[in-house]
């Protein structure tokens, strides 16, 4: 019963950093521009600006639309994580944490399909005018951190779904 217990407190420590890195995924910024064009995109948001104007993209807007709806899964993880820190059977948290798989395959897939958007995104650095040739500055464009996030994310579930299914077979055992 003791070795049950300590399973659980591990549990939960696992589910939080998972919950945490699924929250920072999709908060995190993918990219960020600065120089003549600046803004960033995120699974969740994105905001780019050329010569002050927004610029558009459908495939970001679906990007960001996407996000959000499945962010069930982090509600759901939640849930899990508050039935195993209740002590309830582990077969319910179970069912709850298994959306997080399908997750995390959709935020590659989403982090993937918005790079490949930002490739496409072409601007001048030069612009004529009848007053002149005007030049912006240079364009910087920092890439952020989801790669590392979304492999930390896989190495944290995995061992969180295997764990979780050596409790609910101790949970079956012992009764």
């Amino acid at each position: 019963m003791k070795l049950l217990t300590a399973l659980r407190i591990l549990l939960v420590a696992l589910s939080v950093i998972e919950i945490s890195m699924e929250v920072l995924a999709l908060t995190t910024p993918i990219t960020v521009f600065s120089g003549g064009i600046r803004g960033y995109v995120s699974l969740t948001s994105h905001e780019i600006y050329y010569l002050g104007e927004k610029v558009p993209s459908g495939v970001l807007d679906y990007v960001n639309t996407i996000a959000l709806i499945s962010s069930i899964a982090i509600a759901l993880q939640i849930l899990a994580t508050l039935l195993i820190a209740r002590g309830l059977p582990l077969i319910l948290s179970f069912a709850f944490t298994l959306p997080s798989i399908p997750f995390q395959a959709i935020l590659r897939g989403l982090t993937y399909l918005a790079k490949a958007e930002i490739s496409t995104l072409t601007f001048s650095t030069e612009i004529q005018t009848t007053a002149g040739k005007i030049t912006f500055p240079p364009l910087t464009v920092r890439w952020g951190y989801m790669e590392t996030i979304m492999t930390l994310q896989i190495i944290i579930a995995i061992p969180l779904l295997a764990l979780l299914v050596t409790g609910i077979l101790m949970e079956a055992k012992s009764k």
